[in-house]
């Protein structure tokens, strides 16, 4: 199904003034929404599929940002990042140790916290005994 997205505004002044399945009153909807400052907009959407959402998201994993404080080696999820493994756009590549002094950094890419901290422990114990030299 499509869906008619009646918007009016730009940048911060951007506002969603209504939504129909109907594209006769999405063009009646944009007249009322229109002034002689700003025009309304007529954006067009399609319904989501649920099932191919919900294969995504199985198949995909969450990108977490795992943080290791200097002193007691307790990890701690800082962040879990939404968008999925595939759009991951960040500067810091994934599994890459980030060493800040008082503590260190990776983003790892897994499905749950539990996947993540196993991961980000692997990752710093390699980092650590590359340090060390060993």
């Amino acid at each position: 199904m499509t869906y008619y997205v009646i918007t009016n505004g730009t940048y911060s002044d951007y506002s969603i003034c209504a939504v129909t399945s109907d594209k006769e009153k999405a063009e009646r909807l944009k007249v009322l929404y229109s002034d002689k400052y700003d025009e309304a907009y007529i954006e067009e959407y399609e319904e989501a599929d649920d099932s191919d959402f919900y294969s995504k998201k199985d198949s995909t994993d969450l990108i977490f940002s795992v943080e290791k404080v200097l002193g007691p080696s307790k990890l701690s999820i800082e962040n879990c990042f939404f968008g999925r493994e595939d759009s991951y756009t960040y500067s810091v590549e994934l599994n890459d140790v980030v060493d800040y002094g008082m503590y260190t950094q990776v983003y790892v890419s897994a499905k749950n916290e539990e996947e993540a901290f196993k991961k980000a422990a692997d990752i710093f114990a390699k980092y650590e005994a590359e340090k060390e030299g060993l």
